[in-house]
């Protein structure tokens, strides 16, 4: 999306950002205005989208300017052919902060209904149509879309502002993640429905695309939260192993074999001086020695080691470094000297099951 985008100016320090798709909208809008009404039909073809997008952007506004009062920072705010997207750095934990985030963005819409409603008069359905050609037609067309815009952001479908919503009146009686697994249950159900319900009963696939966009962005970020969950509270040092043999570099193969014969579960890590450069993981050595293990060293049959970590640090800031690495091996210092190697591999399978046993544990805390 980064590379995609266009910059367009700054709201109150937030960043406003074009997805460059939403040229190719603007031109599908004003080629449909003008098989409308010609010239003037492309014109107000136009209008009608941007004044559209205005509103998508004072909806994002709204949720953004509630979250910076919250101490949240918004990176920026993202125009997308699907609507908008307000980048935070984090979105708040307690219930009522997350609350009143969320609800402020269907807010702008109705209040912006109201507006419209109030200063244009009396609104009906007979007075939408499907091409503004003036600014009172214009101005109804708008109410209209912020009163569909609000009514179905409150629909329970997690991601979408309703199905926050309903995660957050969740978290008031269940834990965090608990209560985004049900609310993206309950939205997965609903977006499934609404799917089905475009596609059997109007043949409409974009909408239908939408649903499976929602329910594929809720699935997402309900395992985005359970890895935080998971993360939480763990340090480099808890999932590292901890059972390593050191060996300098040069070291031919055949002997560090021998060496360790008594290690079977020891990785193997050849340093060059104070630095690590490889390493052998245990359970992938071979049985027994081989003619070419006696003429490689350690540091040629081994693998690339990545920068060192340290035993303290929260894993939860290298989670996403380690696992995007080219390199699988990571070794661990503690107090100045080598104490573990992370291996990227075994990574996620050493943290599930942490998050196992202590999940175990508190269970059966609960249950006496």
């Amino acid at each position: 999306m980064l590379d995609w985008s266009i910059k367009l100016f700054r709201i109150r320090g937030i960043q406003l950002e074009m997805h460059f798709t939403f040229l190719l909208l603007l031109a599908y809008f004003g080629y449909e205005g003008w098989t409308y009404a010609g010239p003037v039909g492309l014109i107000w073809g136009c209008l009608l989208l941007l004044a559209v997008f205005a509103c998508v952007v004072l909806h994002e506004l709204g949720h953004s300017l509630v979250a910076m009062r919250f101490g949240v920072k918004v990176h920026r705010i993202l125009l997308l052919p699907i609507g908008g997207m307000a980048q935070f750095d984090r979105i708040p934990r307690e219930p009522l902060k997350e609350l009143a985030i969320t609800a402020a963005g269907p807010a702008v819409n109705f209040l912006l209904f109201g507006l419209l409603v109030a200063v244009l008069g009396p609104f009906s359905i007979d007075h939408i149509v499907a091409l503004p050609l003036g600014l009172r037609q214009l101005g109804f067309s708008l109410a209209a879309i912020n009163l569909v815009m609000g009514v179905f952001n409150l629909i329970p479908v997690f991601p979408m502002d309703g199905g926050r919503i309903f995660r957050a009146l969740l978290a008031m009686k269940f834990n965090y993640l608990t209560a985004t697994k049900w609310a993206s249950i309950v939205g997965k159900v609903l977006a499934t429905a609404g799917a089905s319900y475009a596609l059997l009963a109007h043949g409409n696939f974009l909408t239908a695309a939408l649903f499976a966009f929602i329910y594929l962005g809720g699935d997402l970020e309900y395992r985005y939260v359970q890895r935080q969950e998971h993360l939480s509270g763990v340090i480099v040092g808890d999932l590292m192993n901890r059972d390593i043999l050191v060996f300098p570099a040069m070291t031919p193969y055949a002997e560090v074999l021998h060496s360790a014969v008594n290690r079977p579960g020891a990785d193997l890590i050849a340093m060059r001086g104070e630095e690590t450069v490889a390493a052998v993981r245990g359970s992938e050595r071979p049985l027994r020695i081989q003619p070419w293990t006696e003429q490689r060293t350690l540091a040629q049959c081994g693998k690339k080691t990545d920068t060192p970590l340290q035993a303290d640090w929260p894993l939860s800031f290298f989670h996403g470094r380690i696992l995007g690495s080219h390199h699988r091996f990571f070794p661990v210092y503690g107090f100045g000297r080598l104490v573990g190697l992370i291996d990227a591999d075994e990574l996620e399978r050493r943290l599930a099951a942490r998050h196992r046993i202590k999940t175990g544990r508190i269970n059966r805390g609960n249950r006496h």
